[in-house]
Formats: structure tokens, sequence, C-alpha cells
């Protein structure tokens, strides 16, 4: 059976800039445990968890950059991305194995 936690003190806790072994700690229950509740009941990420912003591009940025590439595009080069150039790739098959060389010949 496991243990009951302290609901109160985690919630006063878990928006703290305490670290998540020292609140597992605090509630008297391993790090894990801690991990397996949030997960359980959805608590959110905590403050120092959650990322930071960052500079990637967003959908519209994307999408504009991609639209002016292939504005750069010929007919052809259109047609092949499109609808491929009828190859498709595969990955290298090896035969033997070299004893000598200690590696795969293909």
């Amino acid at each position: 059976m496991e243990k009951p936690i302290n609901v109160p003190l985690l919630f006063s806790l878990l928006y703290t800039d305490i670290e998540n072994r020292a609140l597992a700690e605090k509630l008297g229950i391993a790090n894990s445990r801690l991990w397996e509740i949030r997960k359980r009941y959805g608590l959110p990420s905590r403050k120092h968890e959650r990322q930071l912003e960052t500079d990637d591009p967003t959908p519209e940025e994307i999408a504009e950059r991609s639209a002016e590439i292939r504005s750069k595009w010929t007919d052809k080069e259109e047609s092949n991305r499109r609808a491929g150039t009828g190859e498709s790739w595969r990955p290298p098959s090896y035969s033997t194995f070299d004893r000598q060389t200690m590696s795969f010949r293909a």
C-alpha cells in the first residue's frame, strides 16, 4: 500500500523554486513517486522545468520561408519534388562479413 501524501503541503510547494528531490524529501516520498503522482493526476510541470522561450520559427514563418524557397524551383524540380523521381531509397544490404577487416561488404 502506498504511503499517503500531504496534499496541502504538495500544492503549497509545487509552485515554488524548490527542486523535485527536495520536494519529494519534504513529502517523505521517493523522487520517482513524485513523478508518478504528477503524471497520474496531470499536475503541471514545475516552474524550473518549463522550457525557456526558443528562437524556433512560428508555423507562419515556416510557411513563409517554404513558399519563398518553392518560388525559386524550376517547373521540373517542382514536378520531381511533388511526385517523387520514381526511385525509392533502400538501405544498403550486406551479404558477407570479412573477418580480416572486421567489416561487412555490400
